[in-house]
Formats: C-alpha cells, structure tokens, sequence
C-alpha cells in the first residue's frame, strides 16, 4: 500500500463487524471517528480528532436510544417526536485513560432547557436524570476535538443536527415526508417551505421562503 503522503489520502483504520468504517487515518495521522445508531443505518455522530476509544455519545434514535462507550439505564425511554431521552435514569460512560476530555449534553430541567459544556476529571463520567428532567443529547471527546452529531426520528428523518459550537438546527417535516422548516436554538427560523398544487395534473410547484 502506498504511504499516505504520496497521494494525499486516508487509511481506513477499523471497521467493525458490518464492515462500516469506524475510523480513518489522515496524512496528518489524525483520526476520525464515525459512529453509526444501534441499527447500523444512520450516521448519528462524528469525531474529529479522536478514536473510538476516546469519544462517547448516548442519542435518541427513533424510539431507541444509541450509545458509544456509555452505559444507560433500562428505565429510560424515548420521546421521538421531539428527540429526547426521559425517565428517571443513570448514565454512565468510560473512556479511554490518559487524555483530558470534555462533556457536552443538553438537558431540561426546572429552569428550561441548558447546554452544558464541562470539564472531565479522568476518564470516567455519570449522569442521572430525574423524572421530570430530559436529556437530549450527551456526547464526550478529547479537549482538542470536535464533533458533530445528529437526531432522528422514528421515520428516519433527520430532525436535529448539533454543530462543534454546540448549536442545533431542527428540521420539520409534513405528513408526506416533506421538509417544512429549518430553525436554530434561538426560534430563528432559516428557511421555510411551502408547497402547491398548481393544476388538475398534479404538477406541484416548491415554493421556498427564507424567514
């Protein structure tokens, strides 16, 4: 095999037992991480630069949730209308020693929701919701990385990206599978979609407009 250098690629480093690729080597010799939902399917999250061994994640899929590294309780359950994890539940997630990570999640509790961004202490990190809390989405990685993660619901369409920054973008969708709007945390709504029957032959026209 020819070395990285001489054509400016990656190696696929791992793939697992699907043979989906689980992390890729770059000329830099950086890693990156792909993590796929319980069912194979669905990219859900992707790290950048960090292995497998050194991220979690635990995220709604449809109605179940997926997890990398990460433990949670039986007694959670999914909201999958709106992409959430509720349940009076414990979480619980390892990670590979010797690397200084940090958490992020975003969580509903007495005082709406919040994202959280901390710094982990070791290799070791738990959470426990109450019943009345929510939690969207938790994801872990070394300090110098970044990652971007995404939310599905139960038709298999994507309703939430989460950024590097932490910001999300929703996507809404009608009966047919059509996507109707795009908004961020903030309520901004980016782009909406509107759509026609414009004559007997059911020719429909797209009718996009940016709010």
């Amino acid at each position: 095999m020819p070395s990285l250098t001489s054509y400016s690629g990656s190696y696929i480093t791992k793939v697992d037992s699907f043979l989906r690729v689980r992390e890729t080597e770059d000329v830099l010799g950086k890693t990156l991480s792909t993590v796929f939902s319980n069912d194979g399917v669905n990219q859900i999250s992707v790290f950048y630069p960090a292995t497998t061994e050194e991220i979690a994640v635990v995220l709604p899929f449809e109605n179940s949730i997926s997890s990398e590294n990460c433990t949670v309780s039986e007694n959670a359950t999914v909201d999958a209308q709106y992409g959430n994890i509720l349940g009076a539940a414990s979480i619980s997630c390892a990670l590979k020693s010797g690397r200084k990570y940090v958490a992020e999640y975003r969580k509903l509790s007495n005082n709406g929701w919040k994202t959280y961004r901390e710094n982990i202490d070791g290799s070791y990190f738990s959470m426990t919701l109450s019943s009345n809390e929510k939690l969207n989405y938790l994801r872990i990685y070394p300090e110098n990385a970044e990652a971007k993660s995404y939310i599905y619901d139960v038709y298999g369409m994507m309703i939430q990206h989460i950024s590097e920054t932490n910001l999300s973008t929703y996507y809404t969708y009608d009966s047919f599978g059509n996507l109707v709007e795009s908004y961020n945390d903030d309520g901004m709504t980016f782009k909406s979609h509107h759509r026609e029957l414009m004559n007997n032959d059911n020719n429909a026209e797209v009718n996009n407009v940016g709010k």
